[in-house]
């Protein structure tokens, strides 16, 4: 059993004591911030092949497949978590029309009966229904060439995107669906040892995981080799950057144009992220490439975060999960399985006592 006064009295003993914040800059380390095991069940379904990505609307969980599985697997899976049932088939692998090359992002939709996903292979927002039977979506939306270089987008508001491009100087640009740049918000930071990093460069040294929330304001990137998050509030147009547990840099090589972060040095560190209306919970490896050959652990930890980037809580797991989603009102996080026969992993948060900042 979780103690709810150990960690309460952890993280107002803890959590603002020792984490450095300077300006907008806050640095942490791991034996700063209170630890919770958590341990889980594990969800199969047949239908599941190869699963990398995992998401929620209400009730449903999103699974998406990898692009490697054949055409005969859909590309989303929905299942009812009220039951437990293996509830639609959703999304043709192809390049047709209202089909789809890949699942990159995913969105909540405009009503209760939609989901809406973006296929950065091919450049298309789609929406589909919950609760039809057609597998291709209702419809689609094809990103403009003019942004084509943006390659990781996010809703930012009910007519404009968020998206990190490979070579601008800004971090985010906001656009609309004619293709029109409405705004730009951010630079990258030069790396004091390597002051000629171009803008491209940078984009590599910082690329990762880029997700946001349209109605929470808030919009993360979360880094895969670089152990760092960066928080952008679009109300308030700010930006949190959250160094740690490790503040050095990956190891990386100039070859020509390009920034290239060697497997065999540098181990994946954030891995997804995940929303609550006070908290965000981040999914971390620091496990490598070649490790999760032998063991296929990829990711056992969850950081979580107030909004305002403050390390709160950290819950060691008892399996590895690729992707995960929380449902704060069922006191639930869902995982991806990385074992042989990946499946769904539950973890309980009923006893857990959080405490927002």
């Amino acid at each position: 059993m979780i103690k709810s006064s150990f960690v309460v009295f952890l993280l107002i003993a803890l959590t603002f004591c020792t984490n450095k914040k300077k300006s907008n800059h806050i640095e942490f380390y791991e034996h700063n911030i209170p630890k919770v095991n958590l341990k889980s069940k594990k969800i199969n379904f047949d239908e599941i092949v190869m699963p990398i990505k995992i998401n929620r609307k209400g009730k449903y969980l999103f699974v998406m497949e990898s692009k490697r599985t054949s055409t005969d697997v859909p590309a989303i899976h929905i299942i009812d978590t009220e039951n437990w049932n293996y509830y639609r088939r959703k999304g043709v692998k192809g390049y047709g029309p209202l089909e789809l090359a890949v699942v990159s992002s995913f969105f909540p939709g405009k009503d209760s009966g939609t989901f809406e996903v973006y296929s950065a292979q091919d450049k298309k927002m789609l929406e589909y229904s919950i609760h039809d039977n057609s597998l291709v979506a209702k419809s689609e939306y094809k990103q403009p060439e003019i942004v084509y270089k943006v390659v990781k987008i996010s809703q930012a508001s009910d007519s404009t995107f968020l998206g990190i491009s490979v070579d601008d100087p800004n971090k985010l640009i906001e656009f609309n669906k004619d293709g029109d740049k409405v705004a730009a918000y951010g630079t990258w930071e030069k790396v004091l040892t390597h002051p000629s990093l171009t803008n491209f460069q940078l984009y590599n040294l910082n690329r990762g995981w880029f997700k946001g929330d349209m109605r929470l304001g808030l919009h993360v990137n979360a880094c895969l080799f670089r152990d760092r998050l960066e928080i952008f509030n679009y109300d308030t147009k700010d930006f949190i950057i959250v160094d740690g547990p490790n503040l050095e840099l990956p190891n990386f090589e100039i070859i020509g144009q390009d920034l290239y972060i060697p497997l065999e040095d540098n181990p994946y560190t954030y891995r997804d992220i995940s929303f609550t209306d006070d908290f965000i919970f981040a999914l971390y490896g620091g496990i490598g490439e070649f490790e999760y050959r032998e063991t296929s652990q990829i990711a056992n930890k969850i950081y979580v975060f107030s909004h305002s980037g403050e390390p709160t809580i950290l819950f060691n797991l008892d399996r590895s999960i690729v992707g995960l989603t929380v449902d704060f009102l069922q006191k639930k996080i869902y995982g991806i399985t990385t074992d042989e026969d990946p499946g769904i992993a539950v973890f309980d948060l009923s006893e857990v006592e959080f405490s927002s900042n």
